[in-house]
């Protein structure tokens, strides 16, 4: 069974449980290079970390218990249709309640990633933010531009920009509800020298204008 099909299936047995919001969630985003800043210089690709944050908070006991379940796709515009994807991986084995990783790509975006966790199994988190998905991107043009991401949420059948919550005090007694989600709209640099020999340059015209004065 497909993560889709699962999450809708989780949709059905909820029964009335999504007449009640219990809360709302964003997606939250990091990007690293490696040189440890958010600056993508020549050699290097930027990694992009996407997390679900819950409010409120997730925790062992509830009456929020953690995440439950989401298929969302993450579309690339602007500059990153100057580079391609190199790889991509669901965390936490939330692509498990699918059977796998169900994500597709066209080279620049990611289609169909289905996430989630059953709060009966030992694995379920009660992570708050939960780490959901990270991807490797690389430019194929070293000038300065810069590069944007977001994602569209779903939940089949249900509706966009919401995810599944489990709510309840155990996994016995959880249950599905809907919450709406803020969707991540990404942005990063591409540069085409070192950032530090950028500052470096703006410093000696700074000085040299000063100087001028």
């Amino acid at each position: 069974m497909s993560g889709a099909m699962t999450i809708g299936v989780m949709c059905v047995t909820a029964s009335g449980a999504f007449a009640q919001v219990g809360g709302e969630a964003s997606w939250l985003w990091e990007v690293s290079t490696q040189n440890g800043d958010s600056i993508v210089e020549p050699g290097e690709t930027p990694t992009i970390t996407l997390s679900i944050d819950m409010r409120p908070d997730a925790m062992q006991g509830g009456p929020v218990l953690g995440f439950g379940g989401v298929v969302f796709d993450t579309f690339g515009s602007g500059g990153a249709l100057q580079g391609a994807m190199l790889d991509w991986s669901v965390l936490n084995d939330l692509d498990n309640i699918g059977g796998g990783d169900t994500t597709t790509s066209d080279g620049v975006s990611l289609f169909g990633t289905a996430a989630g966790q059953d709060p009966l199994l030992p694995s379920f988190l009660h992570d708050d933010p939960i780490g959901v998905l990270s991807f490797e991107w690389a430019t194929d043009d070293f000038s300065q531009y810069e590069v944007m991401y977001e994602t569209m949420s779903l939940v089949p059948d249900q509706g966009e920009h919401v995810i599944i919550v489990w709510e309840g005090t155990n996994g016995f007694d959880a249950t599905p509800h809907l919450w709406p989600i803020e969707e991540a709209l990404i942005s990063f640099q591409v540069v085409p020298a070192p950032a530090s020999a950028v500052v470096v340059g703006l410093s000696v015209i700074a000085a040299g204008c000063r100087r001028r004065h």
